[in-house]
């Protein structure tokens, strides 16, 4: 899936909504994950060189459609960075992983962004046409959710001069995605450990 329409919104947090774990309870509700209660679970955070990933571990039987339908169960996912603007996630059951998107994001101004976006999933018994017949519709389903959600930050950022938020301890990536986007690459290599509720 490719040529997505430009979203509002900056690089920043285009990537930021796309990767974080934590918005999908929210913003698709039912979709992606339930609105219901959360599950304990472990994030290795780890940076170096041009790139930083949160994995989880051991996250709950999954309670959304679309995870349902795609994945089976699920034993780790991943959400990476990588300069200049490719942001990547991958979900894995024990054997092998099972479903992977990964998104080019290229700037047409300041404000929008356009992706071009790569899905893979491992060969079975359906052929590449029909999953891409099923995957579309549901996965610009999602996106249209996430662009909604882009813009009306940005609209809110616009209006009020800036933010009006802090970084708080469940942005486990967005400090070095902006150290990495503003600052080039990290020297020190990065790995802490947190325990978050999914």
């Amino acid at each position: 899936m490719s040529g997505q329409p430009p979203g509002a919104g900056s690089g920043h947090h285009c990537l930021e909504n796309f990767l974080d774990a934590t918005h999908t309870h929210f913003v698709h509700a039912g979709w992606v994950r339930s609105p219901g209660p959360r599950t304990p679970t472990k994030v290795d955070i780890r940076a170096q060189d041009d790139w930083v990933e949160a994995t989880y571990w051991d996250e709950a039987p999954q309670s959304g459609w679309i995870p349902r339908l795609l994945e089976g169960g699920r034993s780790h996912s991943i959400g990476r960075f990588r300069l200049p603007w490719i942001a990547e996630i991958e979900y894995h059951s024990k054997q092998a992983l099972t479903f992977a998107v990964t998104a080019f994001v290229i700037s047409a101004s300041a404000q929008e962004q356009v992706a071009q976006v790569l899905i893979a999933t491992p060969k079975g018994i359906l052929p590449g046409w029909l999953k891409r017949l099923i995957l579309q519709p549901l996965l610009l389903f999602v996106t249209a959710q996430d662009q909604r959600m882009v813009k009306m930050q940005s609209d809110h950022l616009a209006k009020f001069s800036g933010p009006r938020y802090h970084q708080g301890p469940l942005d486990l990536l967005r400090p070095h995605m902006v150290r990495l986007l503003e600052g080039g690459p990290i020297e020190r290599p990065v790995h802490r450990q947190v325990v978050m509720e999914l």
